[in-house]
């Protein structure tokens, strides 16, 4: 009986030396269709959390709905706003410190530590100086109204920098070094990262670990916007002719960032408030660039190693496994006081005006609509009789 392994060892012979295996490359980019998938799974678990964040949301703004009867104002006291603005001046100082510990009591070790400390510092002010809105303020209010704090950062941004010359595509040695020193200038007053406090509830992290295995971001943007920061884009939806006309600038569309340990991938969907719902009638594509949501860029390696995301609890909530019950903001226990007080302002304001206000009900000709305080008006016995105060208001909800 032959010897298998040496009848396996001689199959592989060929040409005076065994045959090299060759590595199988296998393509692991997300889909369109994984993408969806996982949006869909994500927005289940999340959407009750993202509901109660609308809610407080609104309160935040001195927005939220209130059922009144006809002919009543809604007055919204700023308790809410206020609430939250004075919580972030005590906890979003100024100036921040930065402070990294020693890894041991030696003096290398201090000086280690002091170096990173002034390196970190730097950036943090860079950070902040860079951008019209300071990012841990942003992160501070947006944590408090909704319980999530959610950073996405920092992202190098070459764009910043531009192109490093390459001397090879010079023939002018001076030109190059004109170039060159211009580019390290650049390099020395732009800063090259990205930062930004994103609103939680366009957020949809993985459920299992909150945002270490991937990070969908998923919002609307003006087609303009996306065109600006896309020029290659045709302003086109998935579904829309060549012969179509473009969407006007200000159209809002469907725009979703995807994020993984390896991958990142922007996407656009249809316009208006639906789309990216997965399955059905808004997607039937199964590959790349096909169904009603298709590749602005990507999938590409971003090589982070990570979702770029950093998701925290403001602490307010308690883990319960349910994120509603997680991530709780600073308004939910208040809610119900709140509410009572626009109650009471209203009611109040409706009372007020009607004392100072009051509408009086006369007969034409009377004479009473030229009746001018601390003056004495004339009229007759029978126009007195039927002169009142109207203080009725409807009783329909308004």
């Amino acid at each position: 009986e032959p010897n298998p392994l040496v009848h396996a060892a001689c199959c592989s012979w060929r040409g005076g030396g065994l045959m090299a295996r060759r590595k199988k490359v296998v393509d692991d980019r997300p889909t369109i269709t994984d993408i969806l998938m996982r949006f869909s799974d994500a927005s289940t678990f999340w959407g009750v959390l993202h509901a109660e964040q609308d809610i407080d949301h609104s309160m935040f703004q001195l927005q939220q709905v209130v059922g009144v009867p006809e002919g009543y104002n809604v007055v919204r006291p700023s308790t809410a706003n206020t609430i939250i603005n004075t919580a972030a001046d005590h906890i979003a100082g100024d100036k921040p410190q930065v402070k990294v510990p020693e890894a041991n009591l030696s003096k290398k070790a201090q000086e280690r530590s002091e170096e990173l400390e002034h390196g970190f510092q730097d950036a943090l002010w860079r950070s902040q100086s860079a951008y019209v809105e300071n990012f841990i303020r942003s992160l501070v209010v947006t944590g408090l109204w909704s319980g999530q704090m959610i950073c996405q950062g920092p992202i190098f941004d070459p764009s910043e920098w531009g192109l490093e010359p390459i001397e090879s595509e010079y023939k002018d040695k001076a030109e190059y070094e004109e170039d060159s020193e211009s580019y390290e200038d650049r390099k020395k007053t732009n800063w090259p990262f990205f930062t930004r406090a994103i609103d939680p509830r366009y957020v949809f992290p993985d459920p299992g670990t909150v945002g270490k295995e991937w990070v969908i971001v998923r919002y609307q943007r003006p087609a303009g916007s996306i065109k600006q920061q896309w020029g290659e884009w045709d302003m086109r939806l998935p579904g829309m002719a060549k012969t179509d006309p473009p969407l006007r600038s200000g159209v809002m569309v469907n725009f979703m960032e995807y994020w993984d340990k390896k991958f990142r991938a922007y996407m656009v969907g249809s316009a208006g408030i639906g789309g990216f719902t997965g399955t059905g009638a808004n997607f039937t594509g199964t590959g790349y660039g096909t169904g009603s949501g298709m590749f602005l860029d990507g999938p590409r390696e971003h090589y982070y190693g990570k979702p770029p995301f950093q998701i925290r609890s403001t602490g307010y909530g308690e883990d319960t496994g349910l994120p509603h019950e997680r991530f709780r903001s600073i308004l939910y226990p208040a809610r119900s006081l709140i509410n009572q007080e626009i109650a009471a302002w209203s009611q109040r304001d409706a009372l007020v005006r009607r004392t100072a206000w009051s509408v009086v009900l006369t007969p034409q000709g009377s004479g009473f609509d030229s009746i001018q305080p601390g003056t004495v008006k004339e009229m007759n016995r029978e126009d007195i009789e039927l002169t009142r105060p109207f203080s009725e208001m409807a009783a329909s909800a308004g």
